[in-house]
Order: C-alpha cells, then sequence, then structure tokens
C-alpha cells in the first residue's frame, strides 16, 4: 500500500508541473476586459473639449459589475487643477460671458463612455481613484497581487492605449475599444523602493508608452502587479520603465471602502497540488476500506510619461479661489473665481457672471466685480446704487477696488446679500 500512495503522489506531482500557465492570449484578453480610456477636458456649452487621456483598470469583486478603476494622477490632473467638476464662470476674448465645467470621461469604444469623477488621489504615488457615474457590466475586474522578490525574471505585460489621437484638438477617429489596447510584454527587472518618497516601484523592460499611464502590469495570470506610470531613456537611447506597486493602491482602496480581489498567498499550483494529494489520499482510504471488506472498490474522479494636454484659456483657468453666497438670494450656490478675468455680480444678465434675480432689492444691474490679480483678490464697486460693504460695514465708493483675504465677507445693498470668499476645498 505504501508503495501504491508512493506512485500515486509521483502522479499528482507529474500532473501538477505539467499544468500550463495561463496561455499569453488568454493574459491578453483578461487584461484588456478589464481597463478602459480615462479622457479629462472641459465642457464648454455642448461641446467638448478633450485636453488629454490615459488608461485605468477596474477593481471589484469577481463577476460584478464594476465602477471603481485605478490610475495615474497625472491622468487626472487638469481635470483637478480646472475646478474638479465645479462651474467655472468668465469671459472669452470678444468680452462674452462663457461657462465651462472640467469632466472625466471613461470610454468603453470611442462612442461609448460614461462620466465618472475623481474619489481620490495621491500626487507622491501618483495613483488616483475613479468612480463612474453608475455602474457597468462592459468591463470586469482584475485581481490584485502583492509583487515580491521571488518576481524578478518574470513575465510581465504592459497594457493600455498609447498614441489613440495625434492631437488633442481633433476628434479621434481611432476606436478606444477592449481590442484596440496595445500590449507589450517583458520581465520585472527589479522591485525598489524610491528614496525620499517610500513609494514603491517596479523597474521593467516592457514598454510603457504616452498614453500607457494608468494601465496594468499584469503576470502570466492576468493579475495586476503594479500601475504603469513612466519611462525615462538617457542620450544612448537606453530606455527605463516604471509601475508604481499595486500594493501602494490598497490603502485608498481601503479608505474608501473599495472592494478588491487579491490573488491568494499561495501559488496556484500548490492548491492544485494539495487539492490533488486529497483525492490521492481518499482514493487510498477507499482502496483499503474496501480491501479490507473484500468489495469492489468505487472508482474516485480527479482553473504617460505624462498625459498630453492643452492650455486651457485664460479665462477658464481656475485661481484657486471660490465666491461662495451665506444669505439671499444666491445663498448656498459656489462660484468658481478665474484665474483671469472678473466674476461681474448684478442683475443684468447680458453683462454679469453672477446673476441675481431681477427683483433683488439693493442690488444694481452691474453692482460689483471680485477677481485675482498676481495671487490676491479684489473687489470692487462698479458704480453701484445701494453701495458694496465689507466686513464689519465699511462701503466702498463707486469705482473703488480693494484687496480681499479669503474668508472675508462683502454685501451688496444690505447684508440680505452677503457673500464670502474663500480657497477651494481640497479633493
Amino acid at each position: 500500500m505504501k508503495r501504491l500512495f508512493a506512485i500515486l503522489m509521483s502522479l499528482v506531482l507529474a500532473a501538477a508541473l505539467a499544468c500550463p500557465a495561463f496561455a499569453a492570449s488568454d493574459v491578453i484578453t483578461t487584461a484588456r476586459h478589464g481597463i478602459a480610456v480615462v479622457a479629462v477636458g472641459v465642457q464648454v456649452g455642448d461641446q467638448w473639449q478633450e485636453a488629454g487621456w490615459g488608461t485605468g483598470f477596474f477593481v471589484g469583486k469577481k463577476n460584478q459589475p464594476v465602477e471603481y478603476l485605478i490610475t495615474n494622477h497625472h491622468v487626472v490632473e487638469y481635470y483637478l487643477e480646472n475646478g474638479a467638476g465645479e462651474l467655472l464662470v468668465g469671459a472669452d476674448g470678444s468680452g462674452a460671458v462663457v461657462t465651462a465645467r472640467a469632466k472625466v470621461r471613461v470610454y468603453f469604444d470611442s462612442q461609448d463612455f460614461t462620466e465618472a469623477y475623481v474619489v481620490d488621489y495621491d500626487a507622491t504615488r501618483d495613483l488616483a481613484l475613479v468612480r463612474l457615474s453608475a455602474a457597468t457590466d462592459k468591463r470586469a475586474a482584475l485581481t490584485l497581487c502583492s509583487p515580491t522578490d521571488d518576481m524578478v525574471g518574470d513575465t510581465v505585460y504592459t497594457v493600455g492605449y498609447p498614441g489613440i489621437s495625434d492631437s488633442v484638438s481633433k476628434e479621434s477617429t481611432t476606436s478606444r475599444g477592449e481590442s484596440d489596447a496595445t500590449v507589450s510584454t517583458g520581465v520585472v527587472s527589479r522591485i525598489s523602493t524610491v528614496a525620499g518618497t517610500g513609494v514603491g516601484q517596479i523597474l521593467t523592460d516592457a514598454e510603457i508608452r504616452h498614453g500607457n499611464s494608468g494601465g496594468p502590469m499584469v503576470n502570466e495570470r492576468a493579475q495586476v502587479l503594479g500601475v504603469n506610470t513612466y519611462s525615462v531613456s538617457n542620450t544612448e537611447g537606453e530606455q527605463a520603465n516604471y509601475a508604481v506597486n499595486i500594493d501602494e493602491a490598497l490603502p485608498m482602496l481601503n479608505a474608501n471602502n473599495v472592494p478588491y480581489t487579491m490573488a491568494g498567498g499561495i501559488p496556484w499550483v500548490v492548491w492544485l497540488v494539495a487539492g490533488l494529494a486529497a483525492a490521492a489520499v481518499v482514493v487510498v482510504v477507499v482502496l483499503l476500506v474496501t480491501r479490507r471488506k473484500k468489495t469492489v472498490p468505487v472508482a474516485v474522479a480527479p482553473p504617460a510619461p505624462s498625459v498630453p494636454s492643452v492650455p486651457s484659456s485664460p479665462a477658464l483657468r481656475d485661481s484657486g479661489y471660490r465666491l461662495q453666497g451665506v444669505a439671499g438670494a444666491l445663498e448656498g450656490k459656489r462660484y468658481a473665481i478665474p484665474a483671469s478675468g472678473q466674476l461681474i455680480l448684478g442683475r443684468d444678465p447680458a453683462r454679469c457672471t453672477v446673476t441675481m434675480p431681477s427683483g433683488t432689492a439693493g442690488v444694481s444691474a452691474c453692482h460689483c466685480a471680485v477677481w485675482v490679480e498676481n495671487g490676491e483678490l479684489y473687489l470692487k464697486d462698479l458704480g453701484s446704487t445701494h453701495g458694496t460693504f465689507v466686513s464689519p460695514g465699511s462701503r466702498l465708493g463707486g469705482g473703488q477696488a480693494i484687496r480681499i483675504r479669503p474668508g472675508e465677507a462683502f454685501w451688496l445693498g444690505s447684508q440680505a446679500q452677503t457673500f464670502v470668499v474663500a480657497e477651494r476645498r481640497p479633493g
């Protein structure tokens, strides 16, 4: 019986070692089904002006609709620096009032997209967490896997959407579907920590190009080891490519209660061997029992480089300051103060960027203006009838401009129409 058990175990080990890794085509198919294009831009009226793009990959529970993506911070930086979805009001070159809103779009194909927003980000680690406006089954969550030093030399794949548009000023004619994702192959060259920041990273010879930013680096089981981030080269043409260690993203996922799937700590081959060994033990037990009972034995049968960007028009750039209505007709309303140009407050919608209702008492057609100059905030009365007042009650002369500080309040005509200037809330 001991000899029979030894034979069975030999067969088990041989079967385990004979089981091949995932075929490369399966890895690529799985990885492509877990990624999407993450585009950023500004919506001006009905017009979408794309400023850049990158790649993101989905996380979540297996076989469940997905709604969260991981990408690089620099992929969504344009969105964060231009109001993060808040309404921007300014003037164009002709002086006409313009309203705009920075947005994030996640594309499943060239004409199939959904809006999204940034839930959290870490500029030091160059990571961002993006959430769709609604969960979808058009993509699937990828499994995450913590890199270890024994993976050096292992094959990896970098997956993403580099070069999908030659010019951000023209509408892309290239599809942004699953099959359009580019795949590069290489090996893990080194797993290290960046001096000074302590951020874990993976060095690879698998190519990471413009547009790959935010995409996954996966192993031969299509499990995500890292987030493709950047490449550097020297004058001799030698290039090094880096991904952020996926472990750096776990605190962000945990802090926001985002579900995700981690690869088991025990290699799949070990699980297979354990399972087959258990089956072999069952066979042995059955043989022993049936042998003693002299019965017939029962047979037992045994898975970029940077996001390209176009400068926003000076009138639409965000200064980082906000005008907040705290009392009156616009109480609770919040307006971004542009880095260039003025917010004009009054009742005339043709000339004002912040418009009060036509019957608002004490407010003139063009009452006052707020703007930023050399990083400082200014308030000016535009010759209003009932005056512009600064806390605790000083009235500005007609045409008088003064500097104000974040947190200072002012009112139009009376304290019934009060505003305060503030800095934009972080995140």
